[in-house]
């Protein structure tokens, strides 16, 4: 066992980077001020609540920032770097490439034609992401799925295109569009032959400019927020 944790350690150590924790409960309970804006409120024990958390030195911003990687995650991400090894992936030698793009991002949500972070009542879904000098890596439920960089290209002073591989095999793209240049709230965009997925994310250190709406919930899982939906090419036309 301690020669495995080992292996990791070393594995994890020789990045220059740190990842984000693995999904759990959340960080804790605010205490409400009486300007609170609920956007659900409890109406039983169990009940979850919704509101617009201002507080930047709030736990629930301090858990959406904290990049630290714990046990789980240096394993995860471990053997899934391993089975990239396995098949031949061969990284990308541009790092210079990524000079001005943030590495570490949260996702951004809109409401009301207002832009929010969202702390979900499952942590799991937070769909952060970090940038390494050879891997894009997304949050999901169970740990951190690195996809290796084959290459990419800078496109200007605001876009990035990237070649990814992931350990299945399988390649695409992911294209960062800048369209805020004070926050560099951004555009992700995976296009697709009939879709295109988009994400809009912030830099985290970049993050605070915005405030948070928070699930907070008991224990239990309830359904996340609905936030609206958002025409992404016209956002993007908009912001060129």
């Amino acid at each position: 066992m301690k020669a495995c944790i080992c292996g990791t350690v070393l594995l994890i150590s020789s990045f220059s980077f740190i990842l984000p924790a693995h999904s759990g409960k959340q960080a804790g309970k605010p205490s409400h001020k009486s300007d609170t804006i609920f956007l659900k409120k409890r109406k039983t024990p169990g009940d979850n609540i919704v509101y617009v958390e201002q507080d930047r030195n709030s736990k629930f911003y301090q858990k959406m920032l904290d990049f630290k990687l714990d046990t789980y995650d240096s394993a995860q991400y471990a053997h899934i770097r391993l089975d990239l090894q396995k098949q031949g992936v061969k990284y990308h030698n541009k790092t210079s490439a990524l000079q001005g793009l943030p590495r570490k991002w949260v996702a951004v949500h809109r409401y009301k034609q207002s832009y929010y972070l969202y702390f979900p009542a499952d942590f799991g879904v937070a769909n952060r992401k970090m940038i390494t000098d050879s891997t894009i890596c997304y949050s999901n439920m169970d740990g951190f799925n690195p996809e290796a960089i084959i290459s990419l290209a800078k496109k200007g002073n605001s876009a990035w295109d990237f070649t990814v591989e992931s350990a299945a095999g399988v390649r695409h793209h992911i294209l960062i569009h800048i369209i805020d240049p004070k926050t560099m709230l951004a555009i992700w965009e995976i296009p697709g032959k009939n879709n295109s997925r988009f994400d809009l994310c912030v830099p985290a250190q970049n993050a605070q400019a915005f405030n948070m709406i928070v699930n907070d919930t008991n224990g239990d899982l309830p359904d996340e927020f609905e936030f609206d939906q958002i025409d992404f090419k016209q956002l993007l036309k908009h912001s060129r």
